[in-house]
């Protein structure tokens, strides 16, 4: 199965990758260039090693690692470490719902749409925000206790709350 995936990974020049896809990343770090890549903490240091407690040092590792790799990373956490090899940002929508299983697969699906018409940075960036911020409507009625539909139907109330702010 990893050969094969790894075969199809080679073929595709912008990726996303998420979840079993960094796995098979670890086999070839360097087919991880002109992706956007979104691991979890656990999953960032089975690629790349321990990661800092102390967010500035966190932050520096995960540009550190974006450089090297010449690729764009969501580090998925309490806050949202955006970086690539030359800028980062952070985000702070969201919440402790959005560990329940399906929200990074949502996350991951953002992240696509956004990156088949715009540039890595800008589109892991918007990806974040939106996911995120759907996350916080959904809580705001039901506090963590929802599932990745609840976040998907609020998908589109995030975006229209972008929208009130000009070209998205």
């Amino acid at each position: 199965m990893n050969e094969k995936a790894l075969k199809i990974m080679k073929r595709f020049e912008k990726k996303v990758i998420d979840a079993d896809g960094l796995k098979v990343l670890k086999k070839d770090l360097d087919l991880a260039a002109n992706s956007i890549l979104t691991p979890h903490e656990k999953e960032f240091e089975n690629l790349f090693g321990k990661l800092p407690d102390n967010l500035e040092e966190r932050i520096q590792k995960v540009r550190d690692i974006s450089e090297k790799y010449d690729c764009t990373i969501i580090l998925k956490g309490k806050v949202d470490i955006i970086a690539d090899k030359k800028e980062y940002k952070l985000n702070y929508t969201g919440n402790e719902g959005m560990t329940t299983g399906g929200t990074g697969d949502v996350l991951a699906g953002l992240t696509s749409g956004f990156f088949a018409r715009n540039e890595a940075f800008h589109s892991a960036c918007a990806a974040s925000f939106v996911n995120g911020f759907a996350g916080d409507l959904v809580y705001s009625k039901k506090n963590i206790y929802y599932t990745t539909s609840d976040l998907l139907d609020k998908i589109s109330d995030a975006f229209v709350f972008c929208e009130s702010f000009g070209n998205v």
